[in-house]
């Protein structure tokens, strides 16, 4: 690209703006500037120059170290939660009803991320062979997950569920089709629990 630098061609100070006049044009990066850069890194700014960051090893994700890029194997931005059972819940509902005692953990806020949810339990109904359904609610509401067991021996179970991080309350609810329906400790004492990961 030419430039309009005066006598004995020297280049005046520019900026590569398209929008001004002969001030060179916008810059191709798409296979035409050239740098003397290794082959697959890239560039930031350190507020006075570009520097260069160059390409990691496999596996290894971009995270900021230090207030600058740099590529990691931590993953030390993940937020886990646990809450465990905290007590016995009974039902002859036929309509979900929430459990309560534990089995509920509320998600932190953050703008577009996701959390996977899961919820293990032991359930037994005084009527053999009745349906008994458990299924994750967000604030209330089914996200569509549901398991269905049939029986009235100690059954364990349980259910996972991608939810957004909008500081909502994810809570096991649990309906019968007959007799009453406990959600108990396992054998040995063993609790339920709901746990929760951010994944993005």
């Amino acid at each position: 690209m030419g430039f309009s630098g005066g006598g004995s061609n020297i280049l005046k100070p520019h900026q590569h703006n398209s929008l001004t006049l002969q001030d060179g044009g916008s810059l191709d990066f798409k296979n035409i500037t050239q740098s003397d850069m290794s082959a697959s890194s890239m560039t930031y700014s350190n507020g006075t120059h570009l520097q260069e960051l160059a390409i990691g090893l496999d596996n290894q994700h971009l995270a900021t170290v230090g207030g600058v890029p740099a590529w990691t194997s931590t993953m030390t931005g993940f937020t886990t939660q646990q809450s465990l059972q905290t007590g016995l819940f009974s039902t002859a509902s036929a309509s979900y009803v929430a459990v309560g005692n534990g089995l509920q953990i509320t998600l932190p806020t953050r703008t577009g991320g996701k959390a996977l949810v899961c919820c293990n339990y032991t359930i037994k109904n005084t009527v053999g062979g009745a349906d008994n359904y458990m299924s994750l609610f967000d604030d209330g509401v089914s996200n569509g997950v549901y398991q269905a067991i049939i029986g009235s021996a100690d059954m364990a179970g349980c259910l996972c569920g991608i939810f957004d991080l909008d500081s909502s309350v994810i809570e096991l609810y649990v309906k019968t089709g007959a007799g009453t329906m406990s959600v108990i400790q396992s054998p040995g004492a063993v609790v339920g629990s709901i746990c929760a990961i951010e994944i993005s």
